[in-house]
This record gives C-alpha cells, sequence and structure tokens, in this order.
C-alpha cells in the first residue's frame, strides 16, 4: 500500500511537494485554506481587466537550465511563451531617464553616454554582470543528497558566484552606488532594491535578466499556478480548497495528521507543512517546537523586515508601446505605515492583448 503525504498549503512550495509525492508513488492530499490554489502567485478579474498579483520576474525562463526543467517537471512552464522585455527596468530622476537594458553592450553605451566620467566604473559593473552569466542555480539534486565529489563539483562550478560574493556581499547599494559620480546612476543603484540588500544581489539580478534566464511567462500568475494544479490533479492528487487546517494531530513527537476547520480528520505517514513558518510554530505547534533561525527573525524585525507590497491597478485607453515595462518614478513625498515613499513603480501589460478590453 502506498504511504499518504498531507500538505498543508497549496500555494507554488505546497503543488510542487504535492507533485513530486505523487511522481515518487505517494498518496496525496493538498489542503488550502483559499478558495484557489497558487497562494500568492495569483491574479483577479474586475470589470474586463485581469490584475497579475505576484511574478515581476520568474527565474528559470531560459530552455536547457536546471531551473527551467523543475518548472516544466511541475508543468509551470511546458508549452508556454516567454516575453522577454528590452529592459529590466527604467529609472527616471530628475528628468533624466536610465534604462536597464537587457543587452548589456547597449546598456555600457548609454550609461557612457550619460556619464563619461564614470567609464571605468560602468565597464567593471557590466563586466561583473557577464561572469555572472555563466552562473546556473544548481537545481538537479537537494545539498543533502549529494555524495562529496558532487559537492565538491558544486563548488568549483560556483567559483565565479563566489568571487562576487566575496567581493561584493557585505557592501550595501548605497555604499556600492558611491562607486559612480554621476547623480542619476547613483540614485538608481542605491534603490534598486529595497534596503538591506546587498549589493551582490544587484549582479545576480541583471545577470540572470541579461541572459534570458529571469523574464515573464505569458498569461500571467494565475495561470501560472494553474498550470501546476493541473499537473497535479492530471497526476491523481487530492486537493481540498476552502479547507483550512486548524490542528494537528501527534503521536509523542510525530505528527500523525491534521483537524480542518470543517471537523475533519485526516491521518497520514507524512505531514509536510508548507504555509507560513510562523502559523505552523505558533498556531498549529502552539509554541511546543521553535526553530532558533526563524525565532531569531520573528523577534528582530528591523533587522529582518518583512517586505510589503501595495498595488495599484488602472485601466488606460491609449497605447503604453513607447512605454518600458516597469519605470520607476519619482513622487512627491508620502507616507506609508512608518515609512516616508518617494518613488512608484509602474508596470504596464500591453503585451499582454487578454489583460483589458480592446484599446
Amino acid at each position: 500500500m502506498n504511504k499518504e503525504v498531507l500538505i498543508i498549503g497549496g500555494g507554488i512550495a505546497g503543488l510542487s511537494a504535492g507533485i513530486y509525492a505523487r511522481i515518487n508513488g505517494f498518496n496525496c492530499t493538498i489542503i488550502e485554506k483559499n478558495k484557489t490554489a497558487g497562494g500568492e502567485c495569483t491574479g483577479w478579474d474586475r470589470r474586463g481587466y485581469h490584475i497579475d498579483g505576484c511574478i515581476h520576474w520568474l527565474v528559470g525562463t531560459k530552455e536547457g537550465t536546471g531551473i527551467n526543467q523543475l518548472w516544466k517537471q511541475v508543468g509551470a512552464l511546458e508549452g508556454v511563451e516567454i516575453y522577454h522585455p528590452e529592459t529590466f527596468l527604467s529609472f527616471e530622476y530628475q528628468g533624466t531617464e536610465l534604462p536597464f537594458y537587457r543587452d548589456l553592450d547597449r546598456l555600457e553605451h548609454a550609461w557612457t553616454a550619460l556619464s563619461p566620467e564614470d567609464t571605468p566604473a560602468i565597464r567593471e559593473f557590466t563586466g561583473t554582470v557577464r561572469t555572472l552569466q555563466s552562473f546556473d542555480i544548481p537545481a538537479e539534486k537537494p545539498m543533502d543528497l549529494m555524495g562529496p565529489i558532487e559537492k565538491i563539483k558544486l563548488l568549483l562550478s560556483m567559483k565565479d558566484a563566489g568571487m562576487v560574493m566575496k567581493r561584493y556581499g557585505k557592501i550595501g547599494l548605497t555604499e556600492f552606488a558611491r562607486n559612480f559620480t554621476h547623480p542619476v546612476i547613483r540614485s538608481a543603484l542605491a534603490s534598486f532594491l529595497p534596503e538591506g540588500y546587498s549589493a551582490s544581489s544587484l549582479f545576480f539580478a541583471l545577470a540572470a535578466f541579461s541572459k534570458g534566464q529571469a523574464s515573464i511567462p505569458m498569461g500571467g500568475s494565475r495561470a501560472f499556478a494553474q498550470r501546476m494544479v493541473d499537473r497535479y490533479l492530471n497526476l491523481g492528487g487530492v486537493l481540498h480548497t476552502g479547507c483550512e487546517v486548524t490542528e494537528l494531530e501527534r503521536s509523542g513527537r510525530q505528527i500523525t495528521g491534521v483537524v480542518t476547520d470543517r471537523g475533519d480528520r485526516m491521518t497520514a505517514d507524512y505531514v509536510i507543512a508548507a504555509c507560513d513558518a510562523h502559523l505552523l510554530f505558533d498556531r498549529l505547534l502552539k509554541g511546543s517546537v521553535s526553530d532558533k533561525a526563524f525565532q531569531k527573525r520573528f523577534a528582530d524585525p528591523e533587522g529582518y523586515p518583512l517586505a510589503s507590497q501595495i498595488t495599484i491597478a488602472l485601466g488606460y485607453s491609449g497605447s503604453a508601446e513607447q512605454m518600458h515595462r516597469t519605470t520607476s518614478i519619482e513622487t512627491e513625498d508620502m507616507q506609508v505605515g512608518t515609512r516616508s515613499i518617494d518613488r512608484l513603480t509602474v508596470t504596464h501589460y500591453q503585451y499582454e492583448q487578454d489583460f483589458a478590453p480592446p484599446g
């Protein structure tokens, strides 16, 4: 008899776990509290428009790479057209535009034309991004299943990434931006990612983008997640939506099943928590089990802030063809919670013909 697996949470992690459970011969049930699976990978239909709720960029869009194979195995990218915008972002500052082009030669030419005095720093910048283009996130096997020889090969394959991490891993974006003299370049690099990210994150993001490894699957986030749902169900998995796990059943230190808000009791040989970590430790495990790494983060919101986002979707009567897909624009200072905001990011979806009524 096949062993039973219960998965709490039907987001991308839960769906992935369920798909691989079925591929490996386990009976599997996913319990998702929302009416649709997919978690944060979602979207909404409003008055003839589709509002995409998640994917800004997806790592794994380049054919032949390990992560691309994973996405295809779980059904997310099988037969899906990929959109490759020419810019990652266009940054506007005091009337000047600074595009982050996919083509690094074009980026270098545009930036040096704007600021000839920064030519050495710009060329070093694009050179580092080119170096990282050879780096692929390993996805064939988890490290805990690798043997000694496999781990050595992995470390050797990551030497370029290691060099970048050694040089830029402990440098913040604001500090790195001081290598440039032009105020537009400085401002763009300092605000490229949320506060707290190291400069190395900038290089990894642009390396993935410039080699086609971080682009956009057509159809949007909700369709992306639905393809995974379909894959899971076609493999024979069971999915309960609109059903929340409220309690874990135990035998000693072993979790043997769950209780839902419907009063259902489900037992399993294995229970996988693919849900919010704080919910797991605090509400489901009732504080009886702790993890030092997570507790450190929960107790220090300043050192480990939670990123948040407000999205406003607008229907626009006209064409956005001349716009960069994503543009960072200056605004008057706005107070959001305890933070002062002086920039907004605007993204258009003209490339998705079904996201809006004609025109």
